[in-house]
């Protein structure tokens, strides 16, 4: 539920998402299942969502297989509508998820990285962040 949000259109989806928990909340019951917490269920999805750019991202690398990352095949790429991209399905996926994920990212009505934050809050018990000494690229 919370994760195949990528593939539509990303004003879509942040104009339906509340729809979407609400129906899904209220099918449950209609199935005999119990009434679910709101606030729960809506905080969980937005953990969900919050934590998907990383898959996201890991689809990329598909697209860069096929036309690697310094090539002139992107160079020339104008927008997601350009017939390069919009007309093979092998480079339009990874690229047009990415970027539905970045407007749902920065969407404010969403709130995913605040929700993030809430959540780091109300647990306590998570290792604190440790600062890490620079990374060594010579050592590679």
């Amino acid at each position: 539920l919370a994760r195949n949000w990528i593939a539509a259109e990303p004003e879509v989806m942040v104009d339906v998402s509340a729809d979407i928990l609400e129906a899904f909340m209220d099918e449950m019951v209609k199935q005999g299942g119990k009434q679910l917490d709101r606030n729960k269920v809506f905080h969980t999805a937005r953990l969900t969502q919050a934590s998907f750019p990383f898959s996201t991202a890991s689809m990329l690398t598909w697209a860069y297989r096929l036309k690697p990352k310094n090539s002139d095949f992107w160079k020339n790429i104008k927008d997601r509508w350009d017939p390069e991209v919009l007309n093979n399905f092998s480079i339009r996926f990874p690229t047009s998820n990415w970027r539905n994920m970045l407007f749902l990212w920065k969407s404010e009505e969403l709130g995913l990285y605040k929700n993030f934050l809430k959540w780091v809050d109300e647990n306590p018990s998570l290792p604190k962040k440790k600062t890490l000494p620079p990374l060594d690229f010579n050592a590679f």
